[in-house]
């Protein structure tokens, strides 16, 4: 799946967060979004996720040369961010049932995955009760395994001990080539796999 955004910008009231971005990014494909906290990262990933709608421009999704239907988009996309809910009344195994009821995973169990992710411990109870960084795991196992053609990805991880983070760089190793994967970080680690990496800074006002 190919994304295309033509002159996206967004602004907030008067202030533009960034202007006159356009990229292409090529099926099973790979970018990276960059620059400081607060520069609008986050925002530029929402625009192209089409999570949130830009003040400007358009943003794509083609199949071949097949434009895919703004209304079914939703099908197509993975997303993760640190800010992210998750239903945490819910244990493990009804997250996954629910999850399913939207999108396919390749990992359908409860226990296989707790496994997955490395999350064996506290399967069965409530995912409120599980630290920061099983949340964040529970998360990036929901998107990497989703049968989706689209990849999203804000600071991938946030809350993730060492252990973790080297298991999100394994895991997302996998995928290269398989999906498209956006990232946006100011961690090298993190999208030390981007095949392109877009500065958010080019494209806002001194």
């Amino acid at each position: 799946m190919k994304i295309v955004a033509s002159n996206i910008g967004k602004r907030y009231n008067r202030d533009w967060i960034f202007k006159n971005v356009s990229v292409s990014v090529e099926s099973c494909s790979t970018l990276a979004i960059t620059g400081s906290n607060g520069s609008g990262k986050s925002t530029l990933l929402q625009v192209l996720s089409s999570l949130t709608v830009p003040s400007i421009g358009t943003v794509s999704f083609f199949s071949g040369m097949e434009k895919a239907d703004d209304t079914e988009t939703y099908k197509l996309i993975s997303y993760v961010s640190p800010y992210q809910e998750i239903i945490e009344e819910m244990t493990l195994a009804e997250m996954l049932q629910f999850h399913q009821s939207f999108k396919q995973l390749s990992i359908k169990d409860s226990k296989p995955f707790a496994e997955y992710c490395g999350i064996n411990k506290g399967q069965n109870k409530e995912i409120r009760h599980f630290s920061s960084g099983m949340k964040q795991r529970v998360k990036l196992g929901l998107a990497l395994l989703s049968d989706t053609p689209l990849l999203f990805l804000d600071e991938p991880t946030s809350n993730l001990d060492e252990q973790g983070s080297k298991w999100y760089l394994s895991e997302i190793n996998k995928l290269i080539g398989k999906k498209t994967i956006v990232v946006a970080s100011n961690i090298p680690e993190e999208y030390a796999f981007a095949g392109q990496i877009l500065k958010i800074s080019d494209y806002q006002s001194a």
